[in-house]
């Protein structure tokens, strides 16, 4: 019976052994992921960051640039504006003008048949 004892004794010792190298081993294993783990969120941690800042300053140049464009729009119509002004005053002159040539070149026209016709 101390054999059997005995040898009852081992074999527990060694399932006890071998429970102890199994947890090891998974400790290990578990290190090794929560190590891999911290590794990819502090890689891509920092990218997603990184990535944060890059579209929240493309968001803010796109808003300046925007601005910048409705700024030059109006800036366009203000000077298409006054150059239709500028335009139309000269128009209106060159309007006068021809009014005042067309009466001048009738008045002309109107003496030369009269002086003609006097001399015939």
């Amino acid at each position: 019976m101390e054999e059997a004892t005995r040898g009852a004794v081992e074999g527990l010792r060694l399932g006890q052994d071998a429970a102890k190298s199994l947890a090891d081993r998974l400790e290990q294993g578990h290190q090794a992921v929560e190590t891999a783990w911290r590794s990819y969120e502090e890689r891509f941690g920092a990218v997603d960051k990184a990535l944060s800042d890059a579209v929240r300053a493309l968001a803010s140049e796109t808003a300046k640039q925007q601005e910048s464009i409705a700024s030059f729009a109006i800036k366009i119509d203000e000077g298409c504006s006054l150059a239709v002004q500028r335009l139309q005053a000269i128009a209106g002159s060159l309007a006068e003008n021809t009014d005042d040539l067309s009466e001048t070149f009738d008045t002309f026209l109107s003496k030369v048949q009269k002086m003609a016709a006097e001399d015939a």
